[in-house]
């Protein structure tokens, strides 16, 4: 299987250019004994090992089968006229890893380069170190994140971001049984967005959990699972602010009496919270709002 000898290049507000890549790739489904023999059979395709360009040395490049067949899906989809890059255009294991859901590129699964300034952004299959093979500009709507990025900060700006969104949501839910559609839109988009993902620390899995578990209670689905979940790691979580951030998500999220006196133990500790304690006054404020909400609820169902 061949690959067009060319990729690519864009640059900021000039146009695209087009640069040959030195060499034409050759895939063999075979091993490394009959690779040697194919060689010696046909010297003229002047067959070689590729050069590295992480260690500069020639070797066989390995794919295992899922690898190879979203490449052809790819190549398929493209007419063989593959947009590519060289290997090292992206630090991929800087971007986070995701799957295409719909679309002609459904079940492909790559790294996702943001965009500056956009929700979604350039989704690249990695051909080990070779090159990269693009399939273009992907919508939010369009991909599921299943794992982020070594050492990136998205995470923990896209959850912080989406905690007061949430928070409205399930505000709504308890007073008045429905949501509006703008914050249902965010909501639901939250939940196929990483309903699959794979954290790689227990503050980011702590945080995630969480967060599902407040979307499912603010789109009225059975939240047993997510209890589970949330119920499994909170013995884990050895940091204070972190625990009761947890358990404040946990608490707004099901109205468990118990979390609630453990988060005021928790806050009478802390004195008198500063402007700059952004997480305590996050914490302090879920814990307010939703004993009120959930007062206000529990005085209704009396009444009726």
């Amino acid at each position: 299987m061949f690959v067009p000898a060319c990729f690519m290049r864009v640059n900021r507000g000039a146009k695209e250019a087009v640069r040959k890549l030195p060499l034409t790739y050759v895939f063999v489904h075979t091993t490394e004994r009959c690779v040697a023999e194919i060689r010696k059979a046909l010297p003229q395709l002047k067959l070689n090992a590729p050069i590295s360009v992480v260690t500069g040395q020639r070797k066989h490049v390995t794919l295992h089968d899922g690898e190879m067949r979203m490449f052809r899906k790819i190549a398929d989809v493209f007419g063989g006229q593959l947009p590519c890059y060289p290997a090292d255009a992206f630090d991929v294991k800087a971007c986070d890893r995701v799957r295409i859901v719909t679309g002609p590129f459904a079940g492909v699964e790559g790294a996702m380069v943001p965009s500056q300034g956009k929700d979604g952004g350039l989704v690249v299959l990695p051909m080990r170190d070779l090159f990269c093979v693009s399939v273009g500009e992907q919508s939010p709507h369009n991909y599921k994140v299943l794992e982020f990025g070594k050492g990136s900060r998205h995470p923990y700006h896209e959850f912080d971001n989406y905690l007061p969104r949430v928070t409205a949501a399930l505000r709504q839910r308890l007073t008045t049984g429905g949501i509006d559609d703008g914050i249902y839109a965010d909501v639901v988009k939250f939940v196929n967005r990483y309903s699959e993902l794979s954290a790689r620390t227990l503050n980011i899995e702590s945080m995630y959990c969480s967060l599902m578990l407040m979307s499912y209670a603010a789109l009225g689905e059975d939240c047993v699972t997510w209890i589970d979940e949330c119920k499994r790691l909170l013995p884990r979580l050895t940091a204070d602010l972190q625990r009761a951030l947890h358990q404040a998500i946990m608490y707004a999220a099901t109205g468990d009496e118990t979390m609630a006196r453990q988060l005021h133990g928790e806050i009478d500790k802390w004195g008198e919270i500063g402007a700059g304690d952004r997480k305590k006054r996050t914490v302090a404020a879920l814990l307010t709002e939703f004993e009120s909400l959930y007062a206000i609820r529990e005085a209704r169902q009396i009444r009726v």
